[in-house]
């Protein structure tokens, strides 16, 4: 007998006679020996095959007693490589019957499966070591931010402390010039340090900062300018075309009408000397050229008694008043009165006289490099009224009609009853609204009144029915201050009088006698007439087109009544002016168009206006000396077309005369 072992497999081969006693006994013999030869070699278990380091990837706390996953095995041996290990069913039989391994090892494969399932990363040596590395670097940044924000506390801190200090220098001491001290450090990014540093320095007086910027040398322009600082230099006492109009660098000049406006303001009544061109100055312009030896003061003190003589025969007169002729453009900006000629006068001129000066100054504009050629003609005379300008005015600008064959004639030949004569390159006269707007108001206040289609409306009449305007609030004025005013020169007041005189018309007539009917027909009558000619003026939404359908409308009502009342509605002169104004609007509107249809018109810029607000800013600088001589009033001149430009670009600055709103 011999005995062979393949594969665990166990085959027996005995060569005994079949037919004796031992063959009967034999099977149990050989079920013995076979299991006590098993019992010599290792069992078969199952082999686990990890793929991966098992000492560093392998869950082995599963396998610990209090763990709640139980793997259902043992590992018995982990290979060399450490990726495989032999494990042992926890119900192992050590061997099957047919020699392999026992059922539930053999079946551990579903058990694997599930610890493969179950285990992570976190669950292993490997998972554990990077959750405790990234648990320590968590830590470092978690102190690394700990120490930042300390740093950041710690400067805020300081950064408090600096802005408290900054303000407490700022406010215990005078610094000046402190924005453009904050402009300069802010542009040198300094921080708060350095901003700190050059405010203690300006305290001390040991910085200045320069930073000027534009507006910061408009505002001491005007304090200049209006502080009437005792060195400044006195310019020339008459401002030409040629210095005033030069146009800038890198600026084209954009070509519009201009008006030459004329009127006077009161000077102090003494004469002065011109060291410039060694002259007397402050003598009437009517008569000074009657004195033998003329102004001029020469070597000696000739010309000097001889003017005295002049002056106490009444020759020659010294200025009571001083003329000024100024060009005023019609233009967006810039459109502030710009004096060319300033004279002394003695208000005794004749016509001539007159006429002289005003063809003086066109014919010096159309001449001159820097006048009608660069900026534009003059299209109108303009003046507040005055007597014998007005007949100057007349002679000037009622010369010729207009021709057919003008482009002028071809836009206004639409409008019938149209005066459409007038001077040398069409030129036409026009007069201040604001002041026709005065003299109407002056003619209600009157006793006499104005007469429409037979009934007086004068002072008396109207402090009647202004009394029936329920819907106005006359908390802030009365009645009889409207018709008695204490200033006749109150523009707002006449103005407010006006549109209550026209608002008459929109009364409820249904409880008037027969009387008040025909009273309430003629006011509302002059009422509408009044509408149309000071909403133009007073209401920025109307556009150019209703402005000037406004004033036509006034002008047909005006002429209708002046024709019916001749002098008993208004005076010749006061018509005439008004006929003018209007007819001087639609004159520049034509010329608008015909110039540049693309350029603004703006009727508010009519009149001469712009030459009051000038001398409004000459009498402002002088402060407790508003009326001054010749020279000084040039000076002041120069000084306010200073505060004319730097109004112009803060007009805030400026506070408007209340009489001239």
């Amino acid at each position: 007998m011999y005995i062979t072992q393949d594969s665990r497999n166990i085959a027996f081969l005995v060569h005994t006679p079949p037919s004796t006693d031992i063959d009967r006994r034999l099977p149990s013999f050989l079920a013995m020996y076979k299991l006590w030869f098993l019992s010599l070699l290792p069992p078969l278990h199952h082999r686990l095959n990890w793929g991966k380091n098992l000492y560093t990837t392998y869950p082995f706390h599963l396998h610990n007693a209090d763990s709640r996953t139980d793997p259902g095995y043992y590992i018995r041996s982990i290979g060399h490589d450490s990726t495989d290990a032999v494990i042992v069913s926890k119900n192992c039989r050590q061997y099957a019957a047919d020699g392999g391994a026992c059922k539930p090892c053999a079946t551990l494969a579903a058990c694997v499966d599930v610890v493969k399932h179950r285990a992570s990363a976190r669950d292993s040596y490997s998972g554990l070591v990077e959750e405790l590395n990234a648990a320590k670097a968590q830590i470092n940044n978690l102190k690394l931010e700990k120490l930042n924000y300390k740093r950041s506390f710690d400067a805020a801190h300081s950064k408090i402390f600096e802005y408290e200090y900054l303000v407490e220098v700022i406010a215990g001491h005078e610094i000046p010039g402190l924005q453009r001290l904050f402009r300069t450090s802010y542009g040198h990014r300094d921080g708060i340090g350095g901003l700190l540093k050059r405010v203690e320095l300006a305290a001390a007086g040991k910085y200045r900062p320069r930073d000027y910027t534009d507006t910061d040398r408009d505002l001491a322009m005007a304090f200049y300018e209006l502080g009437g600082a005792p060195d400044v230099q006195v310019s020339d006492g008459v401002a030409n075309i040629q210095t005033l109009f030069r146009p800038l660098e890198n600026i084209t000049p954009t070509k519009c009408g201009h008006s030459l406006a004329l009127d006077e303001v009161a000077s102090n009544g003494t004469l002065v000397y011109l060291p410039e061109t060694d002259e007397m100055a402050g003598l009437c312009r009517e008569h000074v050229g009657d004195l033998p030896g003329g102004v001029t003061m020469g070597s000696d003190l000739t010309n000097v008694m001889a003017a005295a003589q002049a002056v106490k025969g009444q020759k020659v007169h010294i200025g009571k008043e001083i003329t000024c002729a100024a060009i005023c453009s019609h233009s967006e900006t810039g459109y502030g009165a710009k004096p060319i000629v300033i004279s002394s006068t003695c208000k005794h001129g004749t016509v001539y006289n007159s006429v002289r000066l005003i063809m003086t100054c066109l014919r010096a504009w159309k001449d001159a490099a820097f006048g009608a050629s660069t900026w534009g003609p003059i299209w109108a005379i303009a003046s507040d009224g005055d007597a014998t300008r007005r007949a100057s005015m007349y002679a000037i600008c009622m010369r010729r009609k207009l021709s057919p064959s003008s482009s002028l004639y071809r836009r206004l030949r639409g409008c019938i009853g149209l005066n459409l004569w007038v001077g040398e390159d069409d030129i036409t006269m026009d007069f201040d609204y604001k002041h026709i707007f005065k003299r109407l108001c002056t003619l209600f206040c009157s006793k006499e009144g104005l007469m429409v289609n037979g009934i007086s409306i004068n002072k008396l009449l109207l402090s009647q029915w202004l009394e029936k305007l329920t819907a106005f609030d006359w908390s802030d004025t009365s009645i009889h201050a409207l018709l008695n005013p204490k200033d006749p020169q109150d523009v707002p007041r006449a103005i407010q009088l006006l549109l209550h005189v026209s608002s008459l018309r929109d009364l409820d007539t249904s409880d008037f006698s027969p009387a008040d009917q025909a009273i309430h027909k003629s006011l509302s009558l002059l009422g509408e007439a009044i509408h149309g000619l000071i909403q133009p003026f007073i209401d920025p939404s109307m556009s150019l087109s209703d402005q000037i359908t406004s004033l036509i409308t006034a002008a047909y009502i005006i002429c209708a009544l002046y024709r019916v009342h001749v002098t008993s509605f208004i005076s010749n002169q006061l018509y005439g002016d008004l006929q003018c104004m209007i007819k001087n609007a639609l004159f520049h509107v034509a010329k608008t168009q015909d110039l540049d249809p693309n350029l603004k018109v703006f009727l508010c810029l009519l009149g001469d206006d712009v030459l009051e607000t000038l001398f409004g800013r000459v009498r402002m600088i002088g402060g407790h000396s508003p009326n001054v001589d010749i020279a000084e009033f040039a000076n002041r001149c120069r000084s306010a077309l200073n505060l004319d430009d730097i109004f112009s670009r803060h007009p805030l600055w400026e506070r408007k005369p209340e009489r001239l709103k």
